[in-house]
């Protein structure tokens, strides 16, 4: 098999044909600065937002601004965020000190009104810290913002940096982790700087009014948004593949040396009555060997069957119950006391007319899905839908690369006849109309599934989903393709 040849293929086109980590840039949506030497001010609505110390003979002054992020952008929910770039420009100049110094970025715990905000006042009505009212405080470490938890910093001399030059802050895990956190929300971020009682150290940094004035700046600098970039890799969309019945047939205690495996129907229920029950149970099996699956996560399991024959039940409700067989059959040949040729229910050695056994075929403390219904009052053509549970989904991934073998029978009935006829494969096959015109559906497996990693076996020529370190092996092609570290859609070219 030529792996070398679909792999070099694969690479090549990987810039055409793989969809790549997706990178958004987000705005600031909302901006203001805050001073505590004039702490009843409100500077919101300005050309630009100060961030440093004013300090100078002995006294600090701090200043502080304040920006909003929105990210409710639908693209980032469930997505992993692989970096982050914070950029904000020089605006104005700051009239520092000749000196370098640090400039950190905090998470704000607590909203901002961009134009009602000062030192004592977050937003109209609310206050720093929790306060009841006006207390000059600032944002208070602890309440507002944790002073530990630095998010990106950027250092530089204001004093020698042109107007206009955009600042790169350097971002850590805590800034991804914020942006993470708030998916969906807002991001309320204050940038700040040590204080110095010595030093004029203050950013001036451009505002969300004056790069939406597009007025330039002092030395003709185009004005920027401050920008939040987000490098990120959307969740994995879910995958819905849907898997008709590979081979079916039924079995009856009533008559347990035929074999059914090629009619019309398959039964199951119970064909009691008169104090005897007939048990009737039908088997199927899903081939789970050549589908986009290794590796991935079940969603949610959808397991349909139509009413294709009339079960002559009674006029009762009734439960078909669904179990998992542990040993295969064949079609051609089961009967109640033979799965395959050559092999009887139970592992014995001999034609023993048992049926499956529990405990050594299934296990009847395990139902995968169940249907509840009154078979004579369901029209011909009806789809029954299964309602599952976790116990079909793990079911499906054990089995993922091999068959989910699966049988369908009722609880025992001595009194009623309670039997459904589903539509077989081979008169799904058939396609002739049933007695009032519907068409025949065979038994359908629909998986919902997310790809994570692991092998893929496909017919499909295409697009692919696949998850990091997958094997693809095409059938069709009869080559291997290997995709490391990726998650996403790749591209199964024709031979």
């Amino acid at each position: 098999m030529n792996k070398k040849k679909l792999l070099i293929c694969i690479l090549a086109c990987s810039t055409a044909f793989l969809a790549q980590a997706e990178t958004i840039s987000i705005a600031v949506n909302t901006d203001a600065w805050i001073r505590s030497d004039d702490p009843g001010k409100p500077n919101g609505l300005g050309d630009g937002n100060l961030a440093g110390d004013f300090g100078s003979g002995g006294e600090s002054k701090t200043a502080i601004a304040l920006m909003s992020f929105n990210l409710s952008d639908p693209a980032l929910a469930g997505a992993t965020i692989n970096s982050i770039s914070l950029t904000l420009q020089k605006g104005f100049t700051g009239n520092s000190a000749d000196i370098s110094f640090t400039t950190n970025v905090y998470e704000l715990l607590v909203p901002f009104d961009h134009e009602t905000t000062n030192w004592g006042v977050s937003s109209a009505g609310a206050f720093w810290g929790g306060a009841s009212d006006f207390l000059d405080t600032g944002p208070v470490d602890g309440v507002d913002y944790d002073a530990a938890a630095v998010l990106a910093s950027y250092t530089g001399n204001e004093s020698t940096t042109p107007v206009g030059t955009i600042l790169d802050f350097s971002p850590n895990s805590a800034l991804s982790d914020a942006v993470a956190a708030n998916i969906g929300g807002v991001l309320y971020l204050m940038f700040t700087s040590p204080a110095d009682d010595q030093n004029r150290i203050v950013w001036n940094y451009t505002s969300s009014e004056r790069a939406a004035s597009g007025n330039l700046l002092d030395d003709s600098a185009v004005p920027q948004f401050a920008t939040l970039t987000i490098d990120y890799t959307p969740e994995p969309v879910g995958q819905i593949m849907t898997i008709p019945v590979d081979t079916d047939a039924w079995i009856r205690s009533d008559n347990p040396g035929q074999p059914n495996g090629f009619g019309g129907g398959n039964l199951a229920g119970d064909f009691g009555s008169g104090g005897e029950s007939k048990t009737a149970i039908a088997l199927m099996s899903f081939d789970l060997t050549k589908l986009a699956l290794a590796g991935a996560t079940i969603n949610s399991v959808s397991l349909t069957v139509q009413k294709g024959a009339e079960g002559n039940s009674a006029d009762v409700t009734f439960t078909t119950n669904v179990y998992g067989l542990f040993v295969p059959f064949d079609d051609a040949t089961t009967n109640w006391g033979v799965s395959s040729a050559g092999n009887f229910w139970g592992g014995a050695s001999e034609f023993l007319d048992t049926g499956p056994v529990d405990g050594v075929d299934y296990d009847a403390a395990t139902v995968l899905a169940s249907y509840v219904g009154n078979e004579s009052t369901t029209e011909l053509g009806t789809i029954l839908d299964f309602s599952e549970n976790s116990a079909l989904a793990e079911a499906i991934e054990a089995n993922i690369g091999g068959k989910l073998y699966l049988m369908f029978t009722s609880p025992a009935d001595d009194q009623n006849r309670v039997v459904w006829n589903y539509t077989s494969t081979e008169k799904a096959a058939a396609g002739a109309p049933m007695d009032n015109d519907a068409i025949p559906v065979p038994p359908t497996l629909t998986i919902d599934y997310t790809m994570t990693e692991g092998w893929i076996f496909t017919d499909w020529l295409g697009w692919l989903y696949v998850g990091p370190e997958a094997w693809v092996y095409s059938l069709s092609l009869e080559q291997y393709i290997y995709i490391p570290n990726y998650t996403g859609w790749v591209y199964i070219p024709k031979p």
